[in-house]
């Protein structure tokens, strides 16, 4: 059975990869989730993080070709290059609401203000894309009880926040949550810092046990580990989106 990919929209420089990322799924009969951000992108905002020692950093290599886009504070979701997606049979969904503002706060945020965002979020999505969004993933899998029981009142199929190796409804505190998770198996290949050998013989082994959804980002994986990226989706037969794996879960 085919691994489950999600790609992850962060910000613009991912956005750039999108067209290159696109040709290698098609070299390999392979479907994707893309789950895109909305608002504006927030690179600049967090450039103190590619300085100094961090300049050859994975963060830097994946940012450093959008720092020029984010000067004009351009939505991620409005790029052009986003569209050629609704031409393609990859699914497309939400990734909250300017990332980087939702990835540093989210703890500290009401359950109306999580509301608020997600909604904006569902907002430019649809003016954008011209359908709401049925799946969602929360950015830097960050994940709150208030950002739960905010995210049930949206009526997504299924979302995608946690790390895991089967589908399944979260528990916090004896209260259960109705919008089903579909979980990451492991870090992205950029992110474990591993060996890539090493990377490629766990990904084989979590898809020979039943369940492997990996994810990476445009930007990082199909350009610095184009190699690996390319023998995970030999391996796996490809990949499919994650819309079809809560449609048809595995039996595991």
């Amino acid at each position: 059975m085919k691994a489950g990919l999600r790609v992850d929209i962060d910000c613009i420089a991912d956005i750039i990869a999108v067209p290159l990322l696109i040709n290698i799924l098609g070299k390999y009969d392979s479907r994707a989730t893309f789950f895109i951000t909305t608002g504006e992108d927030g690179t600049l905002r967090n450039a103190f993080h590619y300085a100094g020692k961090k300049i050859f950093s994975l963060p830097f290599k994946r940012y450093c070709k959008g720092f020029f886009h984010s000067l004009f504070n351009r939505h991620v979701e409005s790029h052009h290059n986003l569209k050629m997606l609704l031409e393609t049979d990859h699914e497309i969904g939400l990734h909250g609401y300017r990332h980087y503002e939702w990835m540093s706060s989210l703890h500290a945020k009401s359950k109306e203000e999580i509301t608020d965002m997600i909604s904006e979020g569902c907002e430019l999505f649809e003016h954008e894309f011209g359908f709401k969004p049925k799946s969602f993933s929360s950015p830097g899998f960050r994940t709150t009880k208030n950002y739960l029981l905010a995210l049930d009142e949206f009526g997504f199929d299924y979302s995608s926040d946690f790390f895991g190796n089967k589908l399944f409804y979260p528990e916090i505190d004896g209260k259960s949550f109705k919008t089903m998770q579909v979980p990451v198996s492991m870090l992205s290949p950029g992110e474990l810092g591993v060996d890539d050998s090493k990377i490629l013989m766990q990904g084989k082994e979590l898809h020979k046990n039943g369940y492997f959804v990996f994810y990476i980002h445009p930007s990082y994986e199909p350009i610095y580990k184009r190699n690996l990226f390319e023998e995970i989706l030999r391996c796996t037969g490809g990949s499919r989106t994650l819309s079809e794996i809560y449609e048809n879960p595995p039996d595991i």
